[in-house]
């Protein structure tokens, strides 16, 4: 407990970097599964990788409202990032794999990802926070929208 709350400790860094990895191949292997599953979808991997990334908080949403819960919010409503990094994450993965192919892709998202969390953690140790490479690969992906479509 003691290494992952001190800021810049070897296995925290570890974590993170192994953390990233898992989220980032699990939504480019969402996109694959759906683009195999729904051949003639053309939405289908960007829907299903999208709601990958917000599963665990629909369940909750879900669950809630099942529970007669009126007045809660659902997590995706409060702008915290995961939205966003998702749609970066799906644009990226989809226009690399759409020039590059699959192989290239992956393991570029992968990279730049790891980066920007490893990134995020060396800030947040000084004391500062990073949203604004994320919010510069949505200003991109919203100026580049035709082409990835």
């Amino acid at each position: 407990y003691n290494a992952m709350q001190t800021p810049l400790h070897p296995l925290k860094i570890t974590c993170r970097a192994v953390e990233a990895i898992d989220a980032i191949t699990t939504l480019c292997s969402s996109f694959e599964k759906a683009k195999i599953a729904c051949p003639n979808a053309p939405y289908a991997p960007y829907t299903v990788t999208l709601l990958t990334a917000l599963g665990g908080s629909i369940f909750r949403y879900l669950d809630k409202k099942q529970q007669g819960h009126d007045d809660i919010k659902p997590e995706w409503s409060k702008p915290t990032g995961t939205i966003e990094r998702a749609i970066a994450i799906i644009s990226m993965y989809s226009l690399l794999r759409k020039f590059q192919g699959q192989r290239f892709a992956r393991g570029f998202v992968v990279l730049t990802f790891v980066f920007l969390n490893l990134y995020n953690e060396i800030r947040e140790s000084q004391g500062l926070s990073i949203s604004k490479p994320f919010v510069q690969i949505i200003r991109f992906v919203q100026h580049n929208i035709k082409t990835l479509l």
